[in-house]
């Protein structure tokens, strides 16, 4: 009898868990490829598995809103059938996240298909009001590779109140560091001013200009320490809740 077992090309998988795991700040590049110690040709592959996912998934969306904006030439048979063509090739971008070439524990599910037509669009302003667009390669791989790493993570959506909390903890520990870093900043340049004032003490006009610098940051430095206790106070508020959340989630692996 032959042997029909197909095999997933999940050599990619390794790429999608480390861009879900630092937070898929961009879509994967050739250098995190590389970086994981995976060849440019699953690459090659994966950029033209999403593309062609991309285009069926807008096929759909442009049909459906076309229709609705009154291109009567579009039926629903068609819309249909634009639908159809986009299950089989999400389920080919989940086998990429499958953990064994023989694995089959990713399912397409219907709910994931309306997360793909949600990323495929988006609206831009013209100078004859709101239209709705395609977004770029970039952008919908970028959210494929999310949803496929949060597939393989399992982690439970957030509700409002953990979405929130998170936001703020991410906020205020910006914004902390941010102060930390400008105070530093502040210091040493207060340190040179003091230093060339002493040395230019005998010219008056050039004492007096520095003397002024010295005092604005001074009083920069004053706001920028307040903002850094207000910020510490505010972390304070929901460290323990936001660690606890985060304490939930899982890594994906």
């Amino acid at each position: 009898m032959a042997n029909n077992k197909v095999y997933n090309f999940n050599e990619f998988r390794k790429v999608i868990v480390i861009a879900h795991n630092t937070n898929n700040t961009k879509a994967i590049t050739k250098d995190m490829v590389a970086g994981a110690g995976v060849g440019a040709e699953y690459f090659d592959w994966w950029k033209d598995d999403t593309k062609r996912l991309q285009n069926a998934v807008w096929d759909y969306v442009r049909s459906k809103k076309n229709q609705r904006h009154g291109d009567s030439d579009i039926t629903d048979e068609a819309i249909k059938a634009n639908y159809e063509k986009i299950f089989p090739l999400w389920k080919e971008i989940l086998a990429t996240g499958e953990k064994t070439k023989t694995a089959k524990e990713l399912r397409v599910n219907p709910s994931d298909v309306e997360d793909l037509i949600g990323f495929v669009w988006d609206f831009m302003a013209t100078s004859r009001g709101t239209v709705e667009h395609q977004v770029s390669d970039q952008i919908f791989r970028k959210k494929v590779e999310a949803l496929l790493g949060c597939i393989i993570a399992k982690n439970a959506v957030l509700n409002d109140t953990d979405r929130d909390i998170l936001k703020e903890y991410q906020k205020q520990t910006r914004t902390i560091d941010q102060c930390k870093s400008r105070i530093e900043e502040l210091e040493a340049g207060l340190k040179n001013l003091e230093e060339l004032k002493r040395k230019n003490a005998s010219e008056k006009a050039f004492a007096e200009y520095l003397g002024k610098a010295i005092n604005e940051t001074k009083e920069e430095m004053k706001a920028q320490k307040e903002k850094l206790a207000n910020a510490e106070v505010e972390l304070a508020k929901v460290s323990t809740d936001a660690k606890n959340i985060e304490a939930r989630m899982k890594l994906a692996k």
